[in-house]
């Protein structure tokens, strides 16, 4: 199921985006983890997911009450209108 996701994907992304290089955001704050990847230069293309640390702070000490997360073994993907021209969608994978 994910190769045909990523096949759609490159066959709605116009080619300019496909050139862009991808830029990478990770971290852990204690109670969350978060993994982002994002299009280089272009708005509206990411790709993320995040859920519980393994340090398992709670997230009142660390103050992040409102965290981006995704179930295990999914991941995220949104789209604004940098890239359909309107609105932010998302769509959840499921393994």
């Amino acid at each position: 199921m994910s190769r045909l996701t990523f096949a759609l994907l490159l066959l709605l992304l116009p080619g300019r985006l496909l050139a862009q290089g991808w830029e990478l955001q990770a971290g852990d704050d204690g109670a969350f983890f978060l993994g982002r990847i994002a299009l280089s230069g272009v708005s509206g293309f990411e790709v993320l997911c995040g859920g519980r640390s393994a340090q398992g702070l709670s997230p009142e000490a660390t103050g992040n009450l409102e965290p981006e997360t995704t179930a295990p073994g999914t991941f995220r993907i949104l789209l604004g209108e940098g890239v359909i021209g309107g609105g932010i969608s998302s769509y959840l994978r499921q393994p």
